[in-house]
């Protein structure tokens, strides 16, 4: 198996098993990640801009309530149609779609960081046994995101405590990104 993670001039996309690094972001979860209770498409786009340099692929993944909940619907509109955001059909909960998601990759030999505050991917990863990562988020008022790494690997698998290591990885980077139609 080839392991050129993270080259991204590598153009030669015939090489069966190259192992990419994705990152999977739970979007209307980061959306709310400021506590404020609004929904901001510009906090999701600005945590996919701020993960490109350290994955090699950045999906958004996100709930069909969000068309309803989301401060821009006109560039959520535009992002969905051009596919830069995947929306979960309606009833489906997003969580397991990107569950899913996560598990073809794995299979096919990539890794796995899913951006979500939830605890589903610790939890999930412990039951599946699965090695796939989590990074939680937290935006500041003044627009700093940080992520936190979440290793279910140290997780009692005997008890319902999932206690993540905390921090493991923390970056910041300034909301300014100003969503294009």
């Amino acid at each position: 198996m080839e392991t050129n993670v993270g080259n991204k001039g590598n153009n030669n996309r015939n090489i069966k098993n190259e192992t990419k690094r994705y990152a999977l972001i739970d979007g209307l979860n980061i959306a709310f990640a400021r506590n404020d209770r609004k929904a901001r498409l510009i906090d999701i786009l600005s945590t996919k801009l701020s993960l490109k340099d350290r994955f090699d692929i950045v999906e958004i993944i996100i709930d069909a309530s969000a068309r309803y909940a989301l401060d821009d619907k006109k560039n959520f509109d535009i992002l969905v149609g051009g596919s830069k955001i995947i929306m979960c059909p309606a009833g489906i909960d997003c969580d397991d779609l990107i569950w899913a998601r996560s598990k073809s990759l794995v299979a096919k030999g990539h890794e796995v960081t899913i951006v979500s505050n939830d605890m589903f991917p610790v939890r999930r990863a412990v039951i599946d046994n699965l090695d796939v990562s989590n990074l939680a988020v937290s935006i500041f008022p003044d627009g700093d995101i940080y992520f936190l790494k979440r290793n279910s690997k140290n997780a009692n698998k005997n008890k319902n405590s999932y206690e993540p290591e905390f921090p493991t990885y923390l970056t910041t980077m300034s909301c300014s990104l100003v969503p294009t139609s």
